[in-house]
């Protein structure tokens, strides 16, 4: 993969152009093109670009791509977009972020719900039995507070319903 071409698409800003060249990457193994599209996954505000890399790495299974991702999934600028760079993540070792799609699975959208859910399902033998324990609890005082919350709402639909 020639790199400054490659460069040149990017400055370009044309999406379908490098999303061909991302699928020539994936397919051919470019691993020399992975530190630019690191940089590249580091950097854009495009959520379809970021997502379009991070599968790409993924495919290459490109272990470099793992922090980037992580970092990614805890900055603000992918809130609402986290779904994909989660689904991303799936070939590698990330169990030493198990804390962090804890957290996802608890606050995250649907989406980022389930993606979390399954990449911890993945890793769970893995997961040392102390912090298994303390997931157990914060699910459990998740669960409590949704059950409270859930009550509440209850009383306050009964509430409207008898005006």
């Amino acid at each position: 993969m020639d790199m400054f071409s490659l460069k040149k698409v990017f400055e370009a800003d044309k999406y379908e152009e490098i999303e061909q060249i991302l699928d020539q990457i994936a397919e051919g193994n470019y691993i020399e093109s992975t530190p630019f599209l690191i940089q590249q996954l580091e950097t854009t505000n495009n959520h379809m670009l970021r997502n379009k890399i991070a599968l790409t790495l993924s495919d290459m299974a490109c272990v470099d791509a793992v922090v980037p991702i992580i970092n990614l999934l805890n900055n603000p600028k992918t809130l609402g977009y986290r779904g994909t760079l989660l689904y991303a993540l799936t070939p590698f070792d990330y169990s030493p972020f198990a804390d962090m799609l804890l957290g996802l699975l608890l606050t995250g959208n649907y989406e980022v719900r389930h993606n979390s859910f399954s990449l911890l399902e993945d890793i769970i033998k893995k997961i040392p039995s102390v912090l298994v324990e303390k997931y157990i609890i914060e699910i459990e005082s998740e669960i409590k507070e949704l059950s409270d919350k859930t009550s509440f709402l209850s009383d306050a639909l009964d509430m409207l319903h008898t005006k």
